[in-house]
C-alpha cells in the first residue's frame, strides 16, 4: 500500500462520502472543464467535486446538480491534475523555498521532491531545518524533501560544512514524516557497486525507514546497472542520451527526462528513446528540471514543468500521455496514492489552462484552494517569511568561514630554475572535463598564461575554516579577461574562482565574503556585478520578480568577459564536483573522478 502525503483524515470520511453522493454541500466545484483524465489518457467533459480538499467526484453525466460554496467555471479549458517535478534543487533557483514555491505554483507545478544537498553541504542539518520550515511558512503548493545521501558527494574528495549518515536519514525521517519521502540522489554509485560501508549504511537506513531510494548515474551499462538497480535504486536524471535511457528503461528502472535546467538540458537527446517503444504511455518516465535558476523561473516562457511537458508533446507524443509523465507517473515513482489523478479520494491539485502547445496556466489549485487566477498570485508576498526563523539565522546566514583571500596566493608557482613547466590541465567540454597537458612559461617561478587565451585559472578556496586555496588551469572555459566568482559551487560550495587576473580574484572573492556568498563577475575592480547570496552562500531573500534582473544584470556582463557564447552562471559550478567526468578541482586538489585520485598540477618529469 502507498504512502498519504496529505492526511484527509479517514475521520471524516463520512462527510467526503456524504460531499461525493450529493447529499451534503461541497467546497468546490469545477464546472465546464475538459477533464484530462491520466488513467486512460483521454480528454472529456466533465466536473469536478471537492470537499475539505479532496476530489469527491468526478462527474461525466449531468451537469448541475450540486450544491457548492464556490463554482469555479472552466469556460471550456482543460483541467489536468497539478504538475510535479520529480526532482529538483530549490537551492540553485537561488531563492528561499518560500519563494521558490511562488515562482513555480503560476507554471503550473503543484509539487516537487527537492533534495536539499546544496545547504546540506554548507549547514548541515540546520539546513534542512530550514528548508522544511520555510516550506511550510504560508505555502502555495507541496515541497516533498528527500535526505541528502552524499555529503559531502565523494567524502576523500572533498569536504564541506557537514557529514551526513544512516543516522542523520533515521533523525529526519522521524523529524518530518509529513515531508521526508526519500532518500536523494546516491551520486556515489561506485560506493554502490562496491559496497561501501558509509554508503551501505546510509541505504539501510533509508530502507528501514521505508523511505524512496532515488538514483544518480551516468554509463553504467549491463551488469554494472545491474548492481546498481539492485540495490533498489529508482528514478534517475543523470541519462544523458536515448541509447542509454533505452537500456535503463529495459532494465526497469525509472528515467527522469530532464528540460528545463539551467545547468544541463537533456530533454532532446533524450526524446528519441520514447520513439524506441510500441507504447510510450507506460513507460517509467518522468520529468524534472534539476536546477533552474530565479531569473529563468521568472520567465513565463521558460516556465517550468509545464514547458517540459509541452515540448514532449511537440515532440509528437499524446498530449495526455505527455501530462501523465508529470503527474501520475510522478506519484507512481515515488508510491504516492492519492497525488498525479483526478480522481474520488485524491488531494484536489489542479491546473486550467487553453491549449496543449504552451501549456500555460491560467488557475492553479492546491488542495482545493485556489493560488493562482489569471496567471497571477492570488495571495501577496509576505518579504519577512523568507528569512530563517530566529534559532536558524546564524547557521544559515553566517556561513564564509574564512579570512582576506590575496592575489599571490591565486598564482601557482614551482620553485625551479626553468623557464617553463610542464602543467597538468583542465580541458572544458561543455558540461564535462577532460585531462591535458601544457608546457607553459614560468616568470620569477610563476606560471604565466598571457597570450594564451583559450586558458585561465580556477582557485577553490575552503570556505568552512580550512583556510586551503586548490589551484589548477583550465583550458577552453572561454574566459578572455578578468574574474568570475561564485559560492554556488556544486556540491561542497567553496568559494570558486575562474580569472585571467589574479588581482580581480581576490577583489571578487573578498566582495563575497563580505556578503555571505553570492556570485559575482568583473572586467575589473572598478566594473564588477555581484548577486548577494546570504542564505548559506547560495539563496537570496528575494521573490523571483526582483532577484531576476541582478542576475540578468550579472550575465549582460558576461559577454563581455567571455566572447559571444559566455557558460552560464550555474554551468561555472559545476567545476568542483567530483561525481562528474573527468578532472575536477575540490578544496583538497585536482581530482580525477574516474579513478578517485589526486593530480599534481606540475607532474614529476
Amino acid at each position: 500500500m502507498g504512502r498519504f502525503v496529505d492526511a484527509y483524515r479517514y475521520e471524516d470520511l463520512p462527510a467526503l462520502v456524504n460531499a461525493g453522493r450529493g447529499l451534503a454541500p461541497l467546497d468546490l466545484v469545477i464546472t465546464n472543464a475538459k477533464i484530462v483524465d491520466v488513467i486512460t489518457e483521454t480528454t472529456a467533459p466533465g466536473e469536478i467535486w471537492v470537499k475539505n480538499g479532496v476530489v469527491v467526484h468526478v462527474e461525466r453525466g449531468s451537469f448541475g446538480q450540486f450544491k457548492a460554496r464556490q463554482v469555479f467555471d472552466a469556460k471550456g479549458a482543460y483541467v489536468a491534475p497539478g504538475l510535479m517535478d520529480s526532482h529538483v534543487h530549490i537551492e540553485s533557483s537561488m531563492m528561499s523555498p518560500y519563494y521558490f514555491g511562488r515562482a513555480v505554483v503560476v507554471h503550473g507545478t503543484t509539487a516537487v521532491f527537492t533534495d536539499p544537498h546544496e545547504i546540506t553541504n554548507v549547514a548541515g542539518q540546520k539546513g534542512i531545518d530550514y528548508m522544511y520550515q520555510n516550506s511550510r511558512v504560508d505555502p502555495v503548493m507541496r515541497q516533498f524533501i528527500l535526505v541528502p545521501s552524499c555529503v559531502p558527494a565523494v567524502p576523500k574528495l572533498e569536504s564541506a560544512g557537514a557529514v551526513i549518515g544512516g543516522a542523520d536519514v533515521e533523525y529526519n525521517a522521524g523529524e518530518y514524516p509529513d515531508a521526508v519521502i526519500g532518500l536523494a540522489e546516491v551520486m556515489d554509485y561506485i560506493g554502490v557497486i562496491n559496497g561501501d560501508p558509509r554508503m551501505t549504511e546510509i541505504l539501510n537506513a533509508a530502507r528501514a525507514k521505508g523511505l524512496y531510494l532515488q538514483s544518480h548515474y551516468s554509463g553504467i551499462h549491463g551488469r554494472d546497472l545491474s548492481a546498481y538497480l539492485l540495490a533498489g535504486l529508482g528514478g534517475n536524471h543523470e541519462i544523458r542520451g536515448a541509447e542509454d535511457a533505452e537500456e535503463v528503461l529495459r532494465a526497469g528502472g525509472w528515467v527522469d527526462f530532464r528540460g528545463s535546467s539551467s545547468i544541463d538540458d537533456s530533454l532532446n537527446d533524450l526524446l528519441p528513446a520514447l520513439r524506441k517503444f510500441p507504447n510510450p504511455s507506460i513507460l517509467r518516465v518522468t520529468l524534472c528540471t534539476d536546477d533552474v535558476h530565479a531569473a529563468d523561473l521568472a520567465d513565463r516562457a521558460h516556465g517550468h514543468i509545464n514547458k517540459v511537458a509541452a515540448r514532449v508533446v511537440a515532440f509528437g507524443i499524446a498530449p495526455e500521455t505527455a501530462i501523465a509523465y508529470a503527474t501520475r507517473n510522478v506519484a507512481q515513482e515515488y508510491g504516492i496514492e492519492n497525488l498525479g489523478v483526478i480522481r474520488a479520494g485524491n488531494l484536489a491539485d489542479f491546473i486550467v489552462f487553453n491549449d496543449f502547445a504552451a501549456l500555460e496556466p491560467t488557475a492553479v489549485f492546491v488542495g482545493g484552494v485556489q493560488q493562482v487566477a489569471d496567471g497571477k498570485l492570488v495571495s501577496p508576498a509576505r518579504p519577512e517569511l523568507a528569512r530563517p526563523a530566529a534559532g536558524l539565522q546564524a547557521e544559515i546566514c553566517q556561513t564564509m568561514r574564512l579570512g582576506e583571500v590575496k592575489a599571490e596566493k591565486l598564482i601557482p608557482a614551482k620553485k625551479t630554475g626553468a623557464n617553463t613547466a610542464l602543467v597538468n590541465t583542465l580541458v572544458f567540454d561543455g558540461l564535462f572535463t577532460k585531462p591535458g597537458q601544457e608546457t607553459l612559461p614560468l616568470k620569477n617561478g610563476q606560471l604565466d598564461l598571457s597570450g594564451r587565451d583559450d586558458l585561465c585559472f580556477i582557485a577553490v578556496c575552503d570556505r568552512y575554516g580550512l583556510e586551503t586555496v586548490s589551484l589548477g588551469v583550465l583550458r577552453n572555459f572561454g574566459l578572455r579577461y578578468g574574474a568570475v566568482a561564485t559560492t554556488v559551487s556544486h556540491d561542497s560550495h567553496n568559494l570558486t574562482l575562474i580569472y585571467k587576473d589574479p588581482e580581480t580574484a581576490a577583489y571578487l572573492a573578498n566582495r563575497l565574503i563580505g556578503h555571505g556568498g553570492g556570485v559575482a563577475a568583473a572586467a575589473d575592480s572598478g566594473h564588477c556585478r555581484v548577486v548577494e547570496l546570504p542564505a548559506g552562500g547560495l539563496m537570496s531573500l528575494l521573490p523571483a520578480e526582483e532577484l531576476a534582473p541582478k542576475i540578468h544584470g550579472l550575465e549582460t556582463m558576461l559577454p563581455e568577459l567571455f566572447g559571444p557564447e559566455p557558460a552560464s552562471l550555474l554551468k561555472m559550478a559545476v567545476l568542483t564536483l567530483p561525481v562528474i567526468p573527468e578532472i575536477r578541482v575540490t578544496n583538497k586538489g585536482v581530482v580525477n573522478t574516474v579513478s578517485q585520485e589526486f593530480i599534481p598540477l606540475f607532474p614529476e618529469p
